[in-house]
């Protein structure tokens, strides 16, 4: 009798398209990105009229005034293992003059790596960025950005680097900065610090604070609305650098 009841559907359940897609991506580089060129070239006339004599003269100057190549790279290579997400990410951008005693520009904006936790535990960017979670930054620096989650409600955030200032010439310069993150249901914020350096790191002979700042934002979000208000204040000069408040709320007919 046992042998005669039905037997039970062994089929396998299959796993949704995405969750495929993921795993087949695993353990595989991603390129993505591209290279552009566009080329700037510009021609003036100058003519001269001349009445001074029995029969009035035009002479014309043709001049070659821009004649300028600019190239820009965007290139990210990314791999997904089964613990961690990796970027490489690259931002170049050039400017080729072929006229004569004309200045080129060449500079690397963004080159960084960045390795991320897929359970989100932890993240770190290294190398050349221009953002960073939760802290504060100068702009665009060389340097070492990361964030360590404790749990659900806790993490820290740090950032320390050398800004990059294209263009100019100057004493060098230092920063670094912390931040703490708390998220409670709806609510979220975070409390951050930095200073910066002028000429030296700290002890270092010739250093010289030139700015040192103390921040704080408090987001709240449901269905219907969501707030965000942020602050900033300088502490060597005394002054609120900024003071913001958005919101946005969303009516439902009853």
């Amino acid at each position: 009798k046992i042998a005669n009841l039905p037997k039970e559907d062994t089929k396998p359940v299959q796993a949704p398209p995405s969750q495929v897609a993921q795993e087949e991506d695993e353990g595989k580089i991603k390129i993505t990105g591209g290279i552009s060129q566009i080329y700037y070239k510009g021609l003036s006339n100058t003519n001269t009229f001349d009445t001074s004599g029995a029969t009035p003269t035009t002479t014309v100057q043709a001049r070659e005034d821009l004649s300028l190549l600019t190239s820009a790279l965007d290139m990210t290579a990314w791999k997904r293992s089964e613990k961690y997400d990796t970027r490489v990410v690259l931002r170049e951008s050039n400017k080729i003059n072929f006229l004569p005693n004309k200045p080129e520009d060449y500079r690397w904006n963004v080159a960084y790596l960045e390795q991320r936790a897929r359970n989100r535990k932890f993240m770190y960017r290294l190398g050349r960025q221009s953002s960073a979670p939760k802290v504060w930054i100068p702009g665009r620096f060389d340097g070492l950005t990361g964030g360590y989650s404790f749990n659900s409600t806790w993490r820290v955030n740090a950032a320390l680097g050398k800004p990059v200032e294209f263009g100019t010439s100057g004493d060098e310069k230092t920063f670094y900065s912390g931040s703490v993150e708390l998220n409670i249901l709806q609510w979220s914020g975070s409390v951050y610090s930095g200073m910066e350096y002028i000429g030296g790191y700290r002890g270092k002979v010739g250093g010289v604070k030139s700015r040192r700042v103390l921040g704080a934002d408090v987001f709240y979000s449901d269905t219907q609305r969501n707030y965000l208000t942020q602050l900033e204040f300088d502490t060597i000069y005394h002054k609120i650098n900024f003071a913001t408040f958005q919101g946005n709320w969303t009516h439902e007919p009853s």
